[in-house]
């Protein structure tokens, strides 16, 4: 079970300045934030597969992945599979790396700066604080983004996200993301929760996975 980086390539959207009269000072902070946040990648990043099509007892599997190199701007991950232990002679089961994480964490705070429309909520709650919510959608012909980010109603930093994503014939599926302040300043990404679902004709490909990514370094230039 392979999903790559080139099956996501739709997904993506040129990042261009939000169209509005008006630019919420808030909001404003808010693609900062996330634009400041693209410049960091996770180093390490544990990973909890669950492959919803293979057979009861075969469907989980525990990976860890450590960046080793670039190849034209894109990270290279190794990756070991932990849990169950592959048989002697027999290469780990294949699984959604962690270049397709960051190709969809990449997207979600992309949404920040995609020329749609923005619609704000203050005072909602969420984990016991209250937050501004701020509504992104960008629907064309070939994929639909519907986006949703509860960040700090004073220094526009994210605390979480949820998006929901559809791209013709290719992909479609749901991404949540915790986020907690940083030592480098603004919020990264702590915790994300995936589940995605091929739509390429004859692909067999729908998981869910959670990740947790670690040790954030600065992104070549």
């Amino acid at each position: 079970m392979k999903l790559t980086v080139a099956v996501l390539i739709g997904v993506t959207c040129a990042a261009a300045p939000v169209h509005a009269q008006t630019v919420d000072p808030l909001w404003k902070k808010t693609v900062e934030q996330a634009q400041s946040a693209k410049k960091w990648i996770a180093q390490d990043v544990d990973m909890d597969v669950t492959d919803k099509t293979a057979p009861p007892g075969q469907a989980r599997t525990l990976n860890h992945a450590h960046l080793t190199s670039w190849s034209k701007g894109k990270p290279a991950y190794d990756a070991v599979q932990l849990e169950p232990k592959p048989e002697p002679g027999k290469a780990d089961s294949d699984s959604i790396g962690p270049e397709v994480l960051d190709m969809l964490v990449g997207l979600g705070q992309s949404a920040a700066v995609l020329g749609a429309a923005v619609t704000r909520s203050d005072g909602q709650s969420l984990d016991g604080q209250s937050w501004t919510v701020f509504h992104v959608v960008k629907d064309k012909l070939t994929g639909k983004l519907d986006i949703k980010f509860w960040v700090d109603p004073e220094t526009g930093c994210m605390h979480h996200s949820e998006m929901q994503f559809h791209i013709t014939l290719m992909i479609k599926g749901t991404l949540s993301a915790s986020y907690l302040p940083s030592l480098h300043g603004g919020c990264l990404a702590s915790k994300t929760v995936i589940d995605a679902k091929s739509l390429v004709p004859f692909s067999n490909i729908d998981v869910r996975m959670i990740n947790t990514p670690s040790n954030w370094v600065v992104r070549p230039l």
